[in-house]
């Protein structure tokens, strides 16, 4: 299995370096004024070396102490359940990278501490809540829904204040006085003037007495010069630059010279604020029962997105990584590692196609289609092209010279996890290390039913009864 987090491996260039040794400043140009692509580099969930802890050096039952499959028992793993030999974990909090929501503050609650349920962990998100007490103000004020605040975890801070542009009463000037900018200071939320609203309209007294600024249909709440009813993402800061739709992103418009945030699917959502960019599904802005139907357990992925029935009531965000290209705040790479790479409980290769299934299996058709696992994300082809690559590259603390704050700057999604790649996420799978479509739940030799444990790691195919040297098949 692979290690599918941020720190997969390092690159050979600074993360500002493309293939050709030119920055992300100056780009080589080709004789169409384009960047020059002769060399396309590869990146995405690449293997590490195992680097297996000095004191877990003992003989490894990687069927029975080690059901990742990372060399790592689960007595030393930082993250037992999630593959990851290099134990990477960039602040040092004894949380591995793998599954720390927080991955560059240490804390001792950084992996669950998610007050939104966005995937990002408060000590790194600029909107931990869900603007709780604002959003009864402007509901008192009739202010439509598509206007309030939500768990969107793009982490845009167009002002650079602290606060996130999608819970941000004054998104385009600074109003949280002493904030340094660095994701590892808190801002100073307490203070009375963070933020400070006198009037209680959901909109920041620094903004007050800038034109414009309201959340009436016609006007522009996030100062970024398109009107509130034609924003695609209308608390997200646009500032792509244009002078036609031909200068602006797949899926974009040119509107009063900024190219509106790309609304792959066209439901009238930017992708950047959408629960489901692949799906349409405008419901998400309509009102807060619709939102909540939309998006029953809250986790910012919309019904139409979630990749199985069963996980559409269980929270199971997207969960941060680190990449060089991304779209969204959503890392370009795909997470399904190729043909022949893994195997289901039985040993039979996993393919995206097969055949004959005596021989192979056939990926699910959902994993094919899910953007970051099998497709990827919307808009990404058009990044990675630009940045000469195939898939992004991963990049990692040495990368940035051990700096955290710098290395935050390279936060992404990657999918929620589906380790097995069987169409079940991991949170809702009875056995997420074996790839099994159906999710059988377990029955004994008695006849009995056990409905949280599965078929395929239970019986014959518990860790007591896989043999090492097949690779952990039933022995």
């Amino acid at each position: 299995m692979l290690d599918d987090t941020d720190g997969v491996g390092t690159t050979d260039a600074s993360p500002e370096a493309s293939s050709d040794g030119a920055t992300s400043e100056e780009p080589a140009d080709d004789t169409t004024g384009g960047p020059a692509c002769d060399v396309i580099e590869g990146g995405g969930l690449i293997p590490e070396a195992t680097q297996v802890p000095a004191d877990c050096e003992d003989e490894i039952d990687k069927c029975k102490l080690d059901e990742d499959r990372d060399g790592v028992v689960f007595t030393c793993d930082n993250a037992p359940d999630v593959p990851n030999p290099s134990q990477r974990d960039a602040d040092g909090d004894g949380i591995g990278d793998a599954i720390d929501r927080c991955p560059v503050v240490a804390g001792e609650t950084d992996d669950t501490w998610d007050s939104d349920k966005d995937g990002v962990g408060n000590s790194c998100d600029s909107c931990f809540d869900r603007g709780t007490e604002t959003n009864l103000l402007l509901e008192g004020a009739g202010v439509p829904f598509r206007y309030w605040i939500r768990n969107i975890p793009n982490q845009l801070d167009t002002d650079g204040d602290g606060i996130g542009d999608a819970c941000d009463n004054c998104p385009v000037t600074p109003n949280c006085a002493g904030f340094s900018g660095s994701v590892l200071d808190d801002p100073p939320v307490d203070d009375p003037t963070c933020q400070a609203d006198a009037d209680g309209d959901g909109i920041g007294d620094a903004c007050e007495s800038l034109p414009n600024v309201s959340f009436d249909p016609q006007q522009d709440f996030d100062g970024d010069g398109i009107a509130n009813n034609a924003d695609t993402c209308p608390r997200l800061v646009s500032a792509i630059p244009c002078s036609s739709t031909l200068d602006c992103p797949l899926a974009s418009t040119c509107v009063n010279g900024t190219c509106n945030h790309p609304d792959s699917d066209g439901d009238g959502v930017g992708d950047a604020c959408d629960t489901c960019p692949a799906a349409f599904n405008p419901e998400q802005v309509a009102s807060k029962e619709e939102a909540q139907l939309d998006d029953e357990d809250g986790d910012f992925i919309g019904s139409a997105c979630e990749m199985h029935v069963d996980c559409a009531a269980r929270s199971n965000a997207m969960p941060p990584a680190f990449f060089d290209v991304a779209v969204d705040g959503v890392c370009c790479v795909l997470t399904w590692p190729g043909d022949d790479q893994l195997f289901d409980p039985d040993g039979r290769p996993l393919r995206t196609e097969c055949a004959d299934e005596s021989e192979c299996r056939a990926l699910p058709a959902n994993v094919v289609a899910a953007p970051g696992a099998g497709t990827m994300w919307p808009g990404c082809e058009e990044a990675l092209a630009l940045a000469c690559k195939e898939e992004a590259s991963p990049v990692s603390l040495d990368d940035v010279g051990g700096d955290l704050a710098a290395l935050w700057s390279y936060q992404c999604r990657l999918p929620p996890r589906d380790q097995d790649f069987d169409g079940i996420p991991d949170i809702c799978d009875l056995c997420p290390h074996a790839h099994d479509p159906t999710n059988l739940p377990y029955v004994d030799a008695n006849g009995m039913e056990w409905p949280n444990d599965g078929a395929f790691c239970n019986g014959v195919y518990s860790a007591d009864n896989l043999d090492p040297a097949n690779e952990c098949q039933p022995g």
